[in-house]
């Protein structure tokens, strides 16, 4: 027995002697460095274009723009009085003239078309648009003016859309874009700070949209020649500019969304890009009105 005890200390003495060591397995290489995440893309030059979407459902808006000619802001900043015209004083517009319209028509046309025909507080206005560069060409061959105008409605203010050629011509909205009935109006009449006018061909010979500010005492401030309407301008200009090479079929939708009018001078190809950039190149800050 004990020499079968030798003869196995023996043999593993011989196994350790010659027993190949056995390397622990490298340590695996850390992971390769990481590149910094790629600066997210600049926002493309039509993404903008939905800053000024006007959407016919919901045609509430804080700020409106207005061009005039510095003459007319020279006056207004003087005696503080920006909404001058009257539907029934110059020049027919078809906006005066669906006003004379509805005041014939009774029911809730007529009180709507009285009271923006006759009523002190509601009857003298000014167009408007969400942008400038919408509008910046002028229609039907007619400048609007050189001095950009900045309006901002106060936050209890309402917007009356009229829309004649529609099922519900007439209808109200607030700032969250509820709807109050039309047969409410005049209750509301007197928060009514702009009116959103809408006609589509083949009612009018070109399709359009405007803002017609009717109600000074819904005028939280206005401004001309300011810094923030000089930053506009540029801003907008930038925008145009950088859509010019851009083939039109990448944002003719928003194109469409913010624009007042259908007409020709207005579609965007690259000669009437160039002329809308043009138009807005300078900010005229002859007269200089702080917002107030």
């Amino acid at each position: 027995m004990r020499r079968h005890a030798l003869v196995a200390a023996l043999a593993l003495v011989h196994a350790c002697r010659h027993a190949r060591l056995v390397a622990p397995p490298p340590a695996l290489p850390p992971p390769p460095a990481q590149p910094p995440p790629a600066p997210l893309p600049e926002a493309s030059p039509d993404a903008s274009l939905d800053d000024y979407a006007v959407d016919d459902e919901r045609p509430w808006r804080a700020v409106l723009y207005t061009w005039a000619s510095p003459a007319r802001v020279a006056e207004a900043a003087r005696d503080g009085v920006l909404l001058r015209t009257a539907a029934d004083e110059g020049a027919r517009s078809p906006f005066s003239e669906l006003l004379a319209r509805m005041e014939r028509r009774g029911g809730e046309a007529w009180a709507v078309g009285h009271a923006l025909l006759r009523d002190p507080a509601l009857r003298r206005y000014r167009y408007a648009w969400a942008s400038a560069f919408a509008t910046s060409l002028g229609f039907e061959g007619r400048s609007y003016g050189s001095a950009l105008v900045r309006i901002e409605l106060r936050p209890d203010a309402l917007v009356l859309r009229l829309a004649p050629g529609d099922a519900r011509p007439v209808r109200i909205f607030d700032r969250d874009h509820r709807e109050a009935p039309a047969s409410r109006f005049e209750a509301l009449r007197h928060r009514v700070g702009a009116v959103y006018h809408l006609r589509r061909a083949p009612e009018v010979p070109v399709s359009f949209r405007e803002y017609v500010v009717v109600n000074a005492a819904m005028v939280a401030s206005w401004e001309a020649g300011t810094p923030a309407v000089c930053d506009e301008l540029a801003r907008e200009r930038r925008m145009v500019e950088a859509l010019a090479p851009l083939d039109p079929a990448r944002y003719a939708s928003a194109w469409a969304m913010a624009m007042a009018t259908a007409a020709t001078h207005y579609r965007p190809t690259a000669d009437n890009l160039r002329a809308v950039a043009a138009s807005i190149a300078r900010c005229n800050a002859t007269v200089v009105r702080p917002p107030r």
